[in-house]
């Protein structure tokens, strides 16, 4: 099997407005695709399905569920410690940069709770770091 990259990454939601309102924001993402109830949003390299639920409800407890737990889009050093500040101007708070050892990043809850992590691997600049 030969596969290439992942082509996107399906989450469902309970409004593609609002849903698609802050992916455009956070991470410039547009509209690749509409269908009825699934928009598919991205970039060149990254796509995201927003498949529309109105009624769904959040996982009750993510650690006791087989489930997909987060999504990781890579940044560089520099952009890693741009994100921060990006971030906070749009008042998204996140923890502090979290160093697992091999990288540093940082987490973001999307409108629905999905929570999104930016990590680099790359050294951020002094100061962008915990």
């Amino acid at each position: 099997m030969d596969l290439q990259r992942i082509d996107h990454i399906g989450l469902n939601v309970r409004d593609l407005s609002t849903s698609y309102r802050f992916y455009r924001a956070v991470f410039g993402f547009d509209i690749v695709h509409k269908w009825t109830t699934t928009w598919m949003v991205g970039n060149d390299m990254i796509r995201l399905g927003l498949f529309q639920r109105p009624k769904a409800g959040p996982v009750c407890n993510i650690d006791e569920a087989l489930s997909i737990t987060h999504v990781a889009f890579r940044v560089s050093g520099e952009a890693f410690g741009q994100a921060q500040a990006e971030l906070k101007e749009l008042g998204i708070s996140f923890d502090p940069p979290e160093d697992t050892g091999i990288a540093f990043s940082i987490f973001v809850l999307d409108p629905d709770g999905h929570q999104i992590e930016l990590t680099t691997y790359d050294r951020p600049a002094v100061g962008e770091a915990a």
